[in-house]
């Protein structure tokens, strides 16, 4: 059970009432009174404004004998204040069953004469109210003062009920800037506001579905790869591809890594990496499919392309500075939400830091239907068939999409 706030009313000038109406119907009510003397005060409770004769009461004073009085026009909650004294603190429990008579519990302290030289004085009582009708609900508490005094400012009366729905919690702020901390200061939790962003890597430590002279190493980064090898003669094609576990995505703000090696043999002829959203070796770029990729063509030139089924228009052709044979470059694409631009590395790290680029590539549009066609979410290799001979090998690919920026839990 949650406890929901039903009402509450805080003087800001003396008075002698405190009231809280309007409430939702609740089974368990808990009323907590803090009231200010000024000049000499008392406490008298009722339910709904009503001052009938309806209570009954039975209370003990600082361990005394007990006293009860039936047939009372409020229960009064015996502040056993006078001029002297100064604040008295009141939790109360009432229960709401309708058709039943109401029942409650109060603890009072009332602060007594000032300095740690003198005892606070307590008083519990019991009570039950008897409506006249049995299926009358609370729906209010009131508290009244009838001595010469009043309530003064900044006394209060909170009431909270059990079967009221808590106001949602305060949102952690979405505009903040990225790198902010904020701590939960109940439960002692830390979280930072962190840019968005979805990875997917270690692809080859799950099987690819593969065709033709396909190998895989199947294995965490970089161990993991896979090697393609195809020879001269229409049908010996050679085919990798597998589904991505994170990433599903139209967003055109991305980084998508992959290291290539060419091997003894390879003639850079119709090799592709493809990042698509489907195995288009199989189906084709048709219907709702799109794709980015990177190949070998012809021995002479790499090929950088995007496409829909509705637009292969935007691709380039390079053969400046191609990679040569029986070396390992680390490629990096990065989609800048406009355009898509190829960048070859010598190393690793350079990859990683982003500098000594062998080689920034022209850059190539996004169709204009990309973010509608279908996400981003297969990995793809193909060393194509007919008068190509291949023999290289993919490892260590890596792509992150940029997502909505999010207050992570540290440690999490």
């Amino acid at each position: 059970m949650v406890w929901g706030k039903a009402g509450s009313q805080t003087l800001t000038s003396a008075g002698d009432t405190m009231t809280v109406s309007g409430m939702t119907v609740s089974k368990f009510n808990e009323v907590l009174i803090h009231a200010v003397n000024n000049l000499g005060i008392d406490g008298n409770l009722t339910i709904n404004n009503n001052s009938n004769q309806i209570y009954a009461r039975r209370r003990g004073a600082n361990g005394g004998a007990e006293e009860s009085a039936t047939d009372q026009t409020s229960v009064s909650l015996d502040f056993l204040w006078n001029t002297d004294l100064n604040c008295s603190f009141a939790q109360m429990y009432v229960l709401n069953v309708n058709g039943k008579e109401k029942l409650g519990i109060v603890y009072n302290i009332a602060q007594g004469a000032v300095g740690a030289g003198n005892a606070p004085d307590r008083i519990e009582i019991v009570f039950k109210i008897a409506p006249s009708s049995l299926t009358t609900d609370i729906t209010g508490f009131d508290v009244n003062n009838t001595r010469d005094g009043s309530y003064d400012d900044g006394s209060n009366l909170s009431a909270l009920g059990s079967d009221i729905t808590p106001a949602a919690a305060i949102p952690f702020a979405e505009n903040a800037q990225v790198g902010s901390r904020a701590e939960i200061t109940d439960t002692r939790k830390i979280y930072h506001f962190e840019e968005g962003q979805d990875t997917e890597e270690n692809i080859f430590n799950s099987a690819f579905t593969m065709t033709g002279n396909a190998a895989q190493t199947t294995a965490t980064d970089p161990t993991g790869k896979i090697v393609l090898t195809q020879s001269g003669g229409s049908g010996n094609q050679a085919n990798a591809y597998r589904t991505l576990s994170s990433i599903s995505s139209s967003n055109k703000t991305f980084t998508a890594d992959f290291t290539f090696k060419r091997n003894t043999g390879d003639l850079a002829n119709s090799n592709y990496v493809r990042f698509a959203s489907v195995n288009t070796f199989t189906s084709g770029i048709t219907g709702n499919a799109k794709r980015f990729y990177f190949s070998f063509e012809n021995a002479g030139y790499i090929r950088v392309a995007t496409e829909t089924a509705s637009d292969t228009s935007n691709t380039f052709t390079d053969g400046t500075d191609m990679q040569a044979a029986n070396t390992t470059k680390y490629y990096r694409f990065v989609g800048n939400g406009s355009t898509l631009v190829l960048t070859m590395y010598p190393t690793l790290s350079d990859r990683t830091n982003g500098t000594n680029a062998d080689r920034t590539y022209q850059s190539v549009n996004f169709p204009s239907d990309w973010t509608t066609t279908d996400p981003i979410d297969t990995f793809e290799l193909l060393g194509a068939s007919g008068y190509h001979t291949g023999n290289w090998e993919v490892s260590d690919v890596e792509m992150s999409f940029n997502s909505a920026n999010a207050w992570k839990e540290e440690g999490t």
